[in-house]
C-alpha cells in the first residue's frame, strides 16, 4: 500500500472485500468503523480488535505479515480477539461474507484521499 491510500479492497480469488479504511492516525483508529460510511470497513495493522460500543455483528479477519488468511469469522458486540499471528485485522460490515482461509489475499488501493479532504 502507498503511504498516502487510505481506502482498499481485498481479494482472494473470485471473493471481494467491502471497501475498506485504513485508518491513518490516532482519531482514524480510534472512530473504526463508526467512521466509515454504511457498508464500508477498516483494515487495521495490528493482532487484536474489541466491538465495544457496536451495534451489529462484524466479520473479523486475522491476516499474516504475508498476507495469508489466518481466520475470518462473525463476532458480536461486546467481544475482543486477540491474535499475535496477525498482522492486521479487517472488521468487515456484519452482512460480509469472509474470505477463504488460507490463500494470500490482494490489496486493491481505490482511493488515495478521503472525498471532502
Amino acid at each position: 500500500m502507498g503511504q498516502t491510500t487510505i481506502a482498499v479492497v481485498l481479494t482472494a480469488g473470485c471473493w471481494r472485500s467491502a471497501p475498506l479504511l485504513v485508518p491513518r492516525g490516532f482519531r482514524q483508529r480510534l472512530a473504526g468503523m463508526r467512521g466509515v460510511p454504511p457498508g464500508w470497513g477498516v483494515l487495521l495493522r495490528t493482532a487484536s480488535v474489541h466491538t465495544f460500543g457496536m451495534r451489529r455483528p462484524v466479520v473479523v479477519i486475522g491476516i499474516s505479515g504475508s498476507g495469508g488468511v489466518r481466520w475470518a469469522r462473525p463476532m458480536p458486540p461486546g467481544r475482543v480477539v486477540f491474535d499475535p499471528g496477525s498482522t492486521w485485522i479487517a472488521e468487515l460490515p456484519g452482512a460480509a461474507a469472509g474470505p477463504p482461509s488460507g490463500p494470500a489475499l490482494r490489496v486493491v488501493p481505490i482511493l488515495d484521499r478521503w472525498p471532502g479532504l
